[in-house]
């Protein structure tokens, strides 16, 4: 969780640092942002020496398995033959964690069933790889 909130903190150890530069309020704002985070609240703390101060973040995660799609129908279909088949009955469900263990990695999945028919799909993405602006998505189709 450290690791997620530390990469929309704009300010490192030992910077200067003013009480009121428009990026404290900035980041607040970025964390709430991410949809990881129900609040986030910034406050100053006492330092070690005179004059050092420490930004206090706190935030509370909210709930983050989200319900992406949900289907239900009827199919009708034909046999090679032309011949018509009768109508069956499909549904499925997409989940995903977006916030896999406060890591803010997402994993998530599909399913589908029809009439002697099943569809499968894993996903996994990180969204931000370190400190770079470059991200990974992978999908897994059955």
């Amino acid at each position: 969780l450290t690791r997620v909130v530390l990469r929309y903190v704009p300010f490192h150890v030992g910077q200067p640092f003013d009480a009121f530069d428009e990026r404290v309020a900035l980041t607040r704002f970025r964390l709430l942002g991410t949809g990881f985070f129900r609040d986030v609240q910034l406050s100053l703390k006492r330092g070690s020496k005179r004059g050092n101060v420490v930004l206090v973040v706190d935030v509370v995660e909210r709930n983050t398995i989200v319900v992406n799609e949900f289907w239900l129908g009827l199919a009708s279909d034909v046999n090679p033959n032309g011949s018509a088949r009768p109508i069956t009955a499909y549904g499925g469900l997409d989940v995903s964690e977006s916030n896999l263990a406060g890591t803010g990695l997402l994993l998530g999945g599909a399913l589908a069933v029809a009439d002697r028919q099943l569809a499968l799909r894993a996903r996994f993405a990180a969204p931000q790889i370190g400190t770079s602006s470059f991200g990974f998505n992978a999908q897994l189709l059955f």
